[in-house]
């Protein structure tokens, strides 16, 4: 923590800095002089972090909602918790449905971080933090996330959804 020659308090987090005025008022200063209401709307970069993480939660519980209903399976409840959500839908008729549902979570997630992090790469991140904390975790971190949900690993949706091909070529067979 600092103290400034005019009586302000401050701490510095990387190019942010959290500022104490003597009238207790808490601002946000990136170094450009901007209106207070942008020092407000900045400030709520934790706010805005975390419904952007739920955010991705939900885009993926969407994404397996919509396969489910378009696959005719009655979908009963999408559920949000801290670190995972659930989607609780009938099972599905046929196996191929199952995999496609369990891959549909993830598709979602492609469809918004993909042109995201297509956005950053190409134009770079801005000089708003709360921006910046949407692009990055609806963007890079949302794909992290769909690449952890797609190992084959009993609780996650890869354990179903790398049944894709297999029953794609067992329907194959059938047919």
């Amino acid at each position: 923590m600092r103290s400034g020659f005019d009586g302000t308090e401050s701490i510095e987090l990387g190019k942010i800095r959290w500022c104490r005025r003597p009238s207790s008022d808490l601002s946000l200063r990136s170094g450009s002089t901007s209106s207070p209401a942008l020092y407000r709307f900045v400030g709520s970069t934790p706010l805005v972090g975390l419904l952007s993480y739920l955010s991705v939660i939900l885009i993926h519980e969407v994404g397996h909602l919509v396969a489910a209903q378009r696959l005719g399976c009655r979908v009963e409840s999408i559920k949000l918790y801290a670190l995972f959500g659930t989607t609780d839908f009938e099972t599905p008729w046929t196996r191929l449905d199952h995999c496609v549902i369990a891959w549909s979570g993830v598709l979602a997630q492609a469809v918004v971080a993909i042109p995201l992090v297509a956005w950053v790469s190409v134009f770079g991140f801005t000089d708003i933090g709360v921006v910046n904390a949407i692009l990055a975790i609806l963007g890079y971190f949302s794909l992290g996330i769909a690449v952890f949900n797609l190992l084959p690993i009993k609780p996650l949706d890869g354990a179903t959804a790398w049944g894709l091909l297999p029953a794609l070529l067992a329907r194959k067979r059938i047919l």
